[in-house]
């Protein structure tokens, strides 16, 4: 591994110039798309199958002339606030993988894996427990299949609660970088630093920036999804003629836009902690500095691999 020749060009850059280099990353590197996808797919899945019934509510109280109508919004108010909680639970193969790619030219699957076993537990309780999707997904799990709407349960409460958690990931938002890059343990023990007290190291100095650029970032997202969704929904009208907006629209091509823009925002955090590493900690000067020891650390493992040597030659 050779610290000063990275994959990607090591120095500080603005939003706009991290939105481009992560789509040139995700060109750059075809793997990805199958390591994002490992994470992605048993999320969506699981998304899919808790909240399947709700437009099927909205078809049948069409069909008895109730005159609810409440069964598609309900879907997608849950599916994108769940989503947005599971986001950084999908994202720990493509990190390890972009660890990886950085400073190798042919990432070891087989070390991403044995990190994937290592990393699970601790990654689930940090963003699935202590993140709240998890908790989130239980109370799905619990409502009642029938079209009554429940308006503090499903709308205030949960809206309120995703508005917290997203305030306090925006302040901290590398926390996964933290856990799968650094690998800071959950509690500091033996001189190692906690994976709080790193976020806390990391981060304590642009918290206002890291808010303004997650406030910009919503924008940007909810455009990349917009595109993406009407893409797939001119893409199924050009193959098959089918209405635009229907419940296969909601139930499938909804969630494929949600996550295609969920995988490109992985993408986006992750070249943002190299930038903030960049500008907090001179990473790219400590990135020289090891280069320029393991130069020099080389010869002298040569001359103690030849002394060592030495003598079983000259008793030869």
């Amino acid at each position: 591994m050779r610290f000063d020749h990275t994959q990607l060009v090591i120095r500080g850059r603005h939003l706009p110039e991290l939105a481009d280099l992560a789509l040139l990353t995700l060109r750059r590197f075809p793997a990805l798309s199958g390591w994002l996808l490992l994470g992605i797919l048993p999320l969506a899945l699981m998304e899919s199958a808790l909240l399947w019934w709700l437009p099927g509510i909205e078809e049948r109280d069409l069909e008895y002339d109730r005159g609810e109508f409440w069964g598609t919004p309900r879907f997608l108010w849950h599916y994108v606030l769940l989503g947005h909680l599971l986001v950084p639970l999908a994202s720990l193969p493509a990190t390890l993988y972009l660890g990886q790619a950085m400073f190798l030219a042919h990432p070891s699957s087989r070390q991403i894996w044995n990190d994937l076993r290592r990393l699970a537990g601790r990654w689930v309780w940090q963003f699935g427990v202590v993140g709240g999707g998890l908790w989130y997904a239980i109370a799905l799990a619990t409502l009642p299949h029938n079209s009554q709407r429940h308006s503090f349960r499903e709308l205030v409460l949960p809206g309120l609660l995703t508005l917290v958690l997203w305030l306090i990931r925006a302040r901290a938002p590398f926390v996964p970088e933290i856990i799968a890059l650094e690998r800071c343990p959950i509690r500091g023990r033996d001189g190692q630093i906690s994976t709080r007290r790193r976020s806390h190291i990391l981060h304590r100095h642009s918290g206002a920036d890291l808010l303004t650029r997650a406030v910009l970032l919503v924008p940007m997202y909810t455009a990349i999804f917009f595109f993406a969704l009407f893409a797939l929904v001119a893409v199924r009208q050009l193959l098959i003629g089918e209405p635009s907006w229907d419940s296969w629209t909601v139930q499938l091509l909804v969630p494929i836009a949600f996550w295609m823009t969920a995988g490109f925002s992985i993408v986006v955090r992750f070249l943002s902690y190299l930038d903030l590493r960049i500008r907090q900690e001179g990473w790219e000067v400590e990135l020289l500095m090891r280069a320029e020891a393991a130069r020099l650390r080389a010869p002298t493992a040569a001359l103690a691999s030849g002394s060592r040597t030495a003598p079983a030659g000259e008793a030869a």
